[in-house]
């Protein structure tokens, strides 16, 4: 297993790593993260309205707030992946 400090990020500022630093970026990023646990969670019904709001949010101030079910979704993801 490659760690962090192997692949170099160590030396990265958290903001370098992540896609906040860049709008488009991060939205490219929440908007296949959104897809994937709409569709496997069977809420595409609620897809568009939760992207709406997040774009706004991104717009606004650079970043958004995951909700309890999305964290938790991400969690288990990385569990079983």
């Amino acid at each position: 297993m490659t760690t962090m400090h192997e692949k170099g990020e160590m030396s990265k500022s958290y903001s370098q790593m992540s896609p906040q630093g860049n709008p488009q970026e991060l939205l490219f990023e929440t908007r296949a993260y959104l897809s994937l646990f709409h569709h496997e969670c069977g809420m595409l019904e609620a897809y568009p309205e939760r992207l709406t709001r997040l774009q706004v949010e991104i717009e606004r101030a650079g970043t958004y707030w995951h909700t309890c079910e999305e964290l938790a979704y991400g969690a288990y993801e990385v569990l079983v992946n």
